[in-house]
């Protein structure tokens, strides 16, 4: 009986707190309370955002603020509520975007060099291209390109900057022959290779290609050859793959980073460039890239690649099953003639429907 009361006590302090929120949620004033008094950060940070975007003038004043407007450098800096500053940035109401704008601009030490507060100087230059901002970054380009989060920002700048002479000037300053294999410097690189500003960018890309048997065997930069094969067009990628590529193909292929670049090659390929690599390459080295444990997988990618061609498929069969009949293979290359033998068997199963 004692515990059908306490129950029945619980029911109804319960349904006096929901009332009780019902009636705040009416109020512009008390609904604040209710926004910052949820538990979970995440929630809070979302049900902040909604508020804010669906509010009327006086509901957004109000969350701005009694909540946000002191705590802009602490929320730029925290996973969740940082999303709510880069809301405002790009939603919100002029006055309070300038006063963002205006503190980001004071504060740009500790925005630049921070996780997630970087994302807020993004959000700035794709709204605002303010000059201060763009030329604090031009005046700190040294350190930026190798910080981990200052590389994202000349990234965001390049792909925005309106101003040709700025631009030429941002490119001119950048350590290229450093930041190439740098951790973070070559992500500068990469997001380079998709900016329509080919005038500026063509030369160092030419460079880059003329480098890219180096720049492919190394940790960091391979990621920079790799984007020039999937995000350039097949003809860009003509003198890359044929000149350099191919030629390259079997050190490249057994090195532990050079393979990467050598599948994405492989499915980047047209037909003859994929015969080619066949018939002066591949054909008299297989035993070698098979056995390799980088240019296996490699290998398997290319397999995949040539199915459509049915000479290049028979020479390519032929040649594993008899490595394999002769004990010619080792592990990673039994690797490949699983591969094989399951490509075969998908292969023969469609063929019966």
């Amino acid at each position: 009986m004692k515990s059908k009361i306490v129950n029945n006590q619980r029911y109804q302090s319960c349904q006096e707190e929901e009332g009780n929120s019902t009636r705040i949620l009416k109020n512009s004033n008390d609904s604040i309370r209710i926004l910052t008094d949820i538990q979970l950060p995440q929630q809070m940070s979302k049900s902040i955002q909604d508020a804010y975007e669906k509010g009327e003038i006086e509901m957004k004043n109000n969350i701005f603020d009694n909540i946000i407007k002191e705590n802009i450098i602490g929320f730029s800096i925290d996973i969740y509520n940082h999303y709510i500053i880069q809301c405002i940035l790009e939603k919100g109401l002029s006055e309070h975007k300038s006063y963002i704008l205006r503190l980001v601009i004071d504060n740009m030490e500790q925005f630049c060099y921070r996780k997630y507060a970087y994302k807020v100087v993004q959000a700035c230059l794709i709204q605002f291209q303010n000059s201060q901002i763009i030329q604090y970054i031009i005046d700190n380009l040294k350190k930026l390109q190798f910080d981990q989060y200052g590389n994202l920002i000349i990234s965001t700048l390049l792909d925005t900057i309106q101003n040709d002479v700025q631009f030429a000037q941002i490119i001119n300053k950048l350590q290229i022959d450093k930041i190439k294999y740098h951790q973070y410097g070559c992500v500068i690189l990469i997001n380079m290779i998709t900016c329509p500003k080919a005038n500026h960018v063509g030369p160092i890309i030419n460079k880059l290609i003329l480098e890219s048997i180096q720049l492919s065997k190394s940790q960091f930069s391979n990621y920079i050859i790799q984007k020039m094969l999937k995000e350039r067009t097949i003809e860009q990628n003509k003198l890359l793959i044929n000149e350099y590529l191919i030629p390259n193909f079997i050190e490249l292929s057994c090195n532990k980073f050079g393979s990467n670049v050598c599948e994405i090659m492989v499915t980047k390929s047209l037909a003859y460039q994929l015969q080619n690599l066949w018939n002066l390459v591949i054909k008299q080295n297989l035993r070698l890239l098979l056995n390799n444990e980088y240019a296996n997988y490699v290998m398997q990618r290319y397999y995949a690649h040539i199915m459509m061609f049915n000479y290049i498929l028979d020479e390519f069969q032929q040649s594993l099953f008899e490595m394999n009949k002769k004990q010619l293979l080792n592990q990673n290359g039994k690797i490949v003639y699983r591969f094989v033998n399951q490509c075969n068997q998908v292969v023969q199963q469609y063929q019966q429907y």
